[in-house]
């Protein structure tokens, strides 16, 4: 299952979120792809970063075409995507999305994890 969601703008781009969805999901007894975890894996943790950086501008050591690719990879591995609240308001999350429709993945939203006891099972060929 791979987590998606919005980070720009948000205060450690949103790091904290992510990684509370990936320990509800890996509860739930899912595998789970965080992006954020990835980047922690790549050298990369916002959790270390000033709280006054400015959240909304990446840091320059990062390589947007490199993490793209990279997420898009882990992405095409997964059968089922899990967007995150707010995910509407991040171009990335949404195009994330949109590829994950078009993949045929099932797609799971955070806000509707009241109204159901788990995610739907992931489709298995």
């Amino acid at each position: 299952m791979y987590c998606a969601g919005r980070m720009r703008g948000i205060k450690f781009f949103n790091f904290p979120a992510f990684f509370q969805a990936d320990e509800f999901l890996r509860k739930l007894g899912y595998d789970v792809v965080n992006p954020a975890y990835l980047d922690v894996l790549s050298g990369f943790d916002a959790r270390d970063l000033p709280e006054d950086t400015d959240w909304s501008v990446l840091p320059s050591d990062l390589d947007m075409r490199e993490v793209i690719s990279r997420d898009l990879e882990f992405l095409c591995g997964c059968d089922t995507i899990y967007l995150l609240e707010g995910w509407m308001s991040s171009k990335g999350a949404r195009s994330e999305k949109s590829v994950a429709e078009w993949l045929g993945l099932s797609v799971w939203y955070q806000e509707d994890r009241g109204r159901r006891t788990h995610p739907p099972m992931p489709f298995k060929n």
